[in-house]
């Protein structure tokens, strides 16, 4: 078990409940920057580590083109330890392989690598290949986690990817099979204790009326069921 101290305390002004076998998932958008690229896949970094097996969808250019490629994270890296430079982010360096070369989206993709090397493509084209200039990837995916603490102002969770703290997603439970949805930011990440897993503080920012009344419902059915008859 997670100690108290690791679990996340909403502003202290929340009443919070203990809850199990409650499922939720984050939107997870990330901002990469890609490092080289080909028909096969690219290496981007990231402020976050990338789960290795992890499928993201993977948009790429700006909205004039846009390519969008199904990836999967082949490997993932610490590049830049902020350890080392207290001023700096720790940066990831992950490799992800396109899973959906085979179709006209290839040929999407090679005439924007033709605008954006300085080498000729001729027979390199699933070698890694460096871009003339900066250039940015969209990776979106969805972030499964286990509720272990839940209140008015936020929720304690467990789960197996780390986040960035100040970080905002979109998140969505179950709550005894009704959906309730809300913009959350991540205010604290810690590492758990007893299995290679992260305990992650998230505030509710934006929640819609309607599904602040299905979260306020469902925490007075907690309140009802911890009450002594």
């Amino acid at each position: 078990m997670t100690s108290d101290s690791h679990r996340y305390h909403p502003r202290r002004r929340y009443r919070r409940f203990p809850v199990k076998s409650v499922p939720g998932s984050l939107a997870f958008n990330s901002r990469a920057e890609i490092v080289n690229l080909s028909l096969a896949g690219c290496a981007v970094t990231t402020s976050v580590p990338l789960p290795t097996g992890k499928k993201f969808a993977v948009r790429i250019g700006s909205n004039d083109e846009n390519l969008e490629f199904q990836g999967t994270v082949c490997w993932s890296r610490l590049a830049e330890d902020s350890l080392s430079a207290p001023n700096l982010r720790s940066t990831y360096r992950s490799g992800l392989m396109f899973s959906d070369i085979l179709t006209d989206r290839a040929q999407s993709l090679l005439r924007f690598i033709e605008r954006n090397i300085d080498l000729a493509v001729d027979h390199q084209l699933f070698g890694r290949l460096e871009l003339a200039h900066d250039a940015q990837a969209d990776l979106e995916s969805d972030y499964e986690f286990t509720v272990e603490t839940l209140s008015s102002g936020g929720l304690g969770v467990r789960m197996r990817q780390p986040l960035a703290a100040g970080e905002e997603h979109e998140l969505e439970l179950n709550l005894d099979g009704v959906p309730f949805r809300s913009l959350a930011r991540v205010a604290s990440v810690e590492a758990a204790e007893d299995d290679r897993a992260f305990v992650v503080g998230l505030e509710f920012l934006d929640t819609s009326p309607q599904h602040g009344e299905i979260l306020s419902g469902y925490l007075r059915r907690l309140i009802e069921s911890t009450e002594p008859n």
